[in-house]
């Protein structure tokens, strides 16, 4: 490799000494040159007259290379004309007042898993004083049950929460000062979330 004669030599050189890759990746479509602070702006005319692969972000100047996101993805996908489309370089796309952090977007990859259980649900509630018998539906193993007291993230009133158990579960208020008293009966998956409620009375409807 020819050793840069000047600043600009340099320059270039780098630039195009961004299109490194293994054997096992494929060529980049372009590289992208991010100046957050335009330093290197001054320098576009010059780079140009050496730089033919050189595209720059801002206003619609198709002479000068120049345009907004949209236009520069169509020349980097030769979907129009331009004299980087002939080129035999990978474009370079410089972008001024960007960092290479507003480049980069995360992409977030959700999987519901192979099953899907129908929605769990507490299909009906019955009281034998301050005994509560739950009938659930739907779901997935290891739920546990409970009754909280004024709302679903409210404290428990039951002597302990129960595992669902064939489609069901039975709960003991030990106070029997809550006699009558509103609660919520709730279903809570494995980690402890809330994935269903009903609100019901102690003892049962008076």
């Amino acid at each position: 490799m020819t050793s840069p004669r000047t600043l600009l030599d340099a320059l270039i050189q780098k630039l195009r000494g961004c299109n490194v890759h293994g054997d096992a990746e494929e060529s980049p479509v372009a590289i992208l040159w991010t100046d957050p602070r335009s330093e290197w702006k001054p320098l576009l005319p010059l780079l140009r007259q050496q730089l033919p692969e050189l595209l720059c972000l801002g206003d619609y100047d198709p002479e000068h290379q120049q345009g907004p996101a949209l236009w520069l993805r169509c020349i980097v996908d030769r979907s129009l004309p331009a004299a980087v489309a002939a080129a035999s370089q990978i474009p370079v796309i410089y972008l001024p007042g960007i960092s290479l952090q507003e480049c980069l977007t995360p992409v977030l990859v959700v999987s519901g898993g192979a099953s899907s259980a129908p929605a769990a649900a507490i299909t009906e509630i019955s009281w034998k004083g301050l005994r509560c018998n739950l009938e659930v539906s739907g779901g997935t193993a290891g739920m546990t049950a409970d009754l909280r007291r004024d709302a679903a993230g409210g404290p428990s009133v039951a002597t302990t929460p129960k595992p669902i158990d064939d489609g069901g579960a039975r709960l003991l208020v030990e106070d029997d000062d809550l006699e009558a008293e509103a609660v919520v009966a709730v279903l809570l998956s494995p980690d402890g979330r809330v994935i269903a409620q009903r609100r019901t009375q102690v003892g049962g409807d008076q």
